[in-house]
């Protein structure tokens, strides 16, 4: 699971924005990864002052009551892979900002401490056996949705654009161009997906398979 947040530049206290303004900052202990970096304000402004500190903050929660606690909003619905902002559990807040206090450094302590509304996320592994359909593909997280930890849907996607344009301009025929780009798209979705659950795994102490 990701548990997460937003921060208002302004709002952040000096000491904290200090150590993390401007950088992409990590903890990472066992079984447990946290970082932040900043994204555009609410107005979607970059300029200074008007930015927000995003925080992600990747721990387990076992499949079961553990799980399915996470996932049960403020109103007893269990949701399938996400808690949005302003929904969550009284008692998965209480946990998650007691765990803050416990575990986190000062200056991620005072994010979580100034997160009005903390949500969830699922981590989920998807893959798909095909991308074309006639004349209809998949492409980007459609296709392959790889951990995180990779920073590469954004690249996956990108690749999957330049490499049909490619492939097409290549070939003389459109169906044959479509089957070999599939065939090499699939590949490097698997290679990628596969590489970001290993990094998930070691990263949350999971034996590997």
């Amino acid at each position: 699971m990701v548990w997460r947040g937003l921060v208002d530049e302004q709002q952040l206290p000096e000491f904290a924005k200090t150590q993390l303004y401007e950088d992409f900052v990590f903890q990472q202990d066992p079984e447990s990864l946290m970082l932040e970096y900043m994204v555009p304000g609410v107005s979607g402004s970059v300029k200074p002052g008007e930015r927000r500190f995003n925080w992600l903050w990747y721990l387990k929660a076992a499949p079961g009551p553990e799980l399915d606690a996470v996932l049960t909003d403020n109103n007893g619905r269990r949701r399938s892979h996400s808690i949005p902002p302003g929904t969550l559990a009284a008692g998965q807040e209480a946990y998650i900002r007691e765990m803050a206090e416990q575990l986190v450094n000062p200056a991620f302590r005072e994010l979580i401490r100034q997160t009005r509304d903390i949500f969830v996320q699922a981590i989920l592994d998807f893959q798909v056996p095909q991308m074309v359909f006639g004349r209809v593909l998949l492409t980007g997280d459609a296709a392959f949705v790889p951990r995180p930890h990779t920073a590469g849907s954004t690249a996956k996607a990108a690749r999957n654009a330049l490499s049909l344009a490619q492939t097409i301009d290549d070939s003389g025929d459109l169906d044959h161009a479509l089957l070999a780009w599939q065939q090499q798209q699939l590949a490097e979705g698997r290679r990628m997906g596969d590489w970001g659950v290993s990094m998930g795994n070691r990263i949350m102490g999971i034996a590997q398979a």
